[in-house]
């Protein structure tokens, strides 16, 4: 089956919603269908309002009005391990009651894809779809009780009176009356990713009848999330490229010489920087203002920063006053900004908010104006914030990481050891690759090799016959077991150690293929073969409460530890060495990926090495300068 974005984008009729409504009511019991009736009031304005939230789109090309989703979206590639998948073929899978994570980079659409999907489930399925842009659960209590908080969300998000109650929602949500679309679990702060997982988790498995979609960046958890096909956004070709700039709203001539540039150009050294929806459209607008095509990514975000304060004053009437900071001031204010709310990972805020962390990022800028008229900047003279309803945001989570990297770099460089302290275990994010690459040398002697020095010189480089481990023995990880009704699902897989952040940052920067030996997906037979076992466990009712499991590595041996093992039951410890016998089972495959692992870090031993080595060439270099 096809979808095309200028049927499913169509007027919202009232007929639409009768449809739908009629399909939903159909075959309720009598008590439940009066119950949802009584909410009928809520949900005919919960369609409409979230069909237009999903069909009007603000995008960088277009300052004053939000655009048409049919106007910019163009069918998406996804892979699948090995295979590529056209975006029709995901929307069926779904259409067939699967259960979907959507990863990708930044601005790689899937937010766009996320949206599209919601007007497809409502006119192609019999049950309603609930969008939910999972930062808002950052904003919850952290006592509600488990669940509680994303299924809260849900029902308020299409019952904003609160007429449907939670055991009418419950019960609909247990015969599948509903897909819920989860956008942006990235965006979650970390200290609530964690729970947000469980949630999840629990629901999913608890009302198996319904859908979940859930986008996010890559990341690497999801690998053990049980009953969760995963596919991951390609990069966009050539083809899709043409498409999406001819479907733009923006200047005609501009796109012509443009798709002229491209062709005339060899594509494939290009297509790193026009990769994504977001990053194409940010080439367009840099081209309208430079003519060119810049090769470099820091450039290329620079020039369209530049490009972007440039045409809010181009837009201006000559000889008015437009900005309260002048650009190189501006630049400072909106980087230190960008770095001070990236670091308490901000992304979305209330007015106060947003005044407050301004107020603490122009005081640490020295940059004496008065936080409301810098927000007007913000917001007025190029439109990286925006305000959606009641708060305010960045038009993407790149923006904020590159110039909290340039904030980092070329204003506060002096705490760069501090700032990446703190921020070294955001590894998926491209934060500490904008760092390297705006300043390599001064990035390689803050941060790599410090932690260089502190956790990976001291292995051994040659591999040990006699320590089959001696590599995995620096790292552990953490599975958490919970019941969750008759089903059970891994909800924790981590490395405690810092040597991931390090591995992790360094492979990235140098563009090295990750092994990956430390991932979920390298582990899956032994966390195939323990899920099974708990769940026997748990069917049988011998347990109702969380297993906590850590496997860890001596040079020679797997250790498996469980909490407070003294205080576990009779039943508690048959099952544990249940699990320990099949850690014994897999000892062969570990020690294949203790291999593979020490492979890893010999390579990015050498990267290391090979960067402080040419640091201290550029050193000496300068000395034998003041020598002359």
């Amino acid at each position: 089956m096809s979808f095309s974005a200028e049927k499913y984008t169509a007027e919202l009729t009232i007929e639409t919603v009768k449809e739908l409504w009629n399909r939903i009511t159909l075959h309720l019991q009598p008590t439940i269908r009066k119950k949802w009736t009584a909410a009928f009031e809520d949900f005919k304005p919960y369609v409409a309002r979230t069909k237009n939230k999903t069909t009007k789109i603000k995008i960088l090309l277009k300052k004053d009005s939000d655009v048409g989703l049919n106007e910019i979206y163009i069918p998406l590639n996804f892979k699948n391990n090995d295979t590529i998948l056209p975006d029709s073929e995901i929307i069926n899978e779904i259409l067939k009651n699967k259960n979907v994570i959507i990863q990708g980079n930044g601005g790689a659409g899937k937010t766009i894809f996320m949206r599209f999907l919601w007007n497809v489930i409502l006119e192609e399925t019999n049950t309603i779809p609930i969008f939910l842009e999972l930062r808002m659960l950052n904003n919850l209590s952290t006592e509600n009780t488990l669940g509680s908080g994303l299924v809260t969300l849900a029902r308020t998000t299409i019952s904003e009176s609160g007429k449907l109650d939670e055991d009418t929602f419950r019960h609909l949500m247990g015969i599948g009356k509903f897909t819920f679309i989860l956008d942006g679990f990235d965006e979650i702060v970390e200290d609530k990713k964690h729970r947000v997982e469980n949630e999840i988790i629990e629901i999913s498995s608890e009302f198996q009848k319904c859908r979940f979609i859930v986008s996010s960046r890559l990341n690497q958890r999801f690998n053990s999330w049980s009953g969760f096909n995963g596919f991951e956004c390609c990069k966009l070709n050539l083809d899709q490229n043409i498409s999406l700039i001819e479907k733009l709203p923006f200047h005609e001539k501009t796109k012509r010489e443009f798709l002229k540039e491209i062709m005339k150009k060899d594509f494939s050294s290009k297509k790193s920087l026009m990769s994504t929806p977001l990053l194409t459209m940010m080439m367009l607008l840099t081209f309208s203002d430079t003519g060119t095509i810049s090769d470099s990514l820091n450039i290329f975000y620079d020039h369209a920063f530049i490009a972007l304060y440039n045409w809010h004053n181009s837009t201006k009437e000559k000889f008015t006053k437009v900005n309260e900071l002048d650009f190189h001031v501006f630049r400072n204010a909106f980087s230190v900004f960008s770095l001070v709310s990236y670091m308490e990972q901000r992304i979305e805020f209330t007015e106060v908010d947003i005044l407050e962390t301004i107020q603490k990022s122009n005081k640490i800028a020295k940059i004496d104006v008065d936080p409301q008229k810098t927000l007007r900047d913000f917001s007025e003279s190029v439109n990286l914030i925006q305000r959606d309803g009641k708060y305010f945001t960045f038009l993407h989570r790149s923006f904020q990481e590159y110039f909290a990297a340039y904030g980092l770099i070329y204003y506060q460089n002096q705490h760069i050891d501090k700032f990446m302290e703190r921020l070294k275990n955001r590894y998926f994010d491209d934060f500490p690759k904008f760092c390297y690459s705006m300043n390599p040398p001064l990035f390689v002697k803050k941060f790599v090799e410090p932690q260089f020095e502190k956790h990976l010189k001291p292995i051994s480089r040659s591999r040990n016959p006699e320590k089959p481990y001696y590599a995995l023995s620096k790292l552990q990880f953490t599975i958490c077991f919970e019941e969750f009704g008759k089903d059970t699902g891994i909800t924790s897989f981590s490395f405690d150690d810092e040597l991931f952040s390090l591995l992790h940052i360094a492979s990235r920067i140098s563009g090295k293929k990750q092994y990956q030996a430390y991932s979920g997906k390298i582990f899956h037979e032994f966390l195939k073969q323990t899920a099974k076992s708990v769940h026997h466990y748990q069917e049988r009712g011998q347990s109702d409460e969380p297993l906590t499991i850590t496997i860890s590595f001596s040079d020679s041996a797997c250790k498996i530890r469980c909490e407070d093992i003294q205080e576990l039951s009779e039943s508690d410890e048959e099952l544990y060495n249940e699990i320990e016998r099949i850690l014994v089972d897999c000892e062969g495959a570990f020690k294949d990926i203790n291999d593979n692992f020490h492979k890893e870090m010999n390579s990015v031993r050498h990267w290391c090495q090979k960067e402080i080595r040419d640091n201290s060439s550029i050193d000496d270099d300068i000395e034998d300068l003041f020598k002359t």
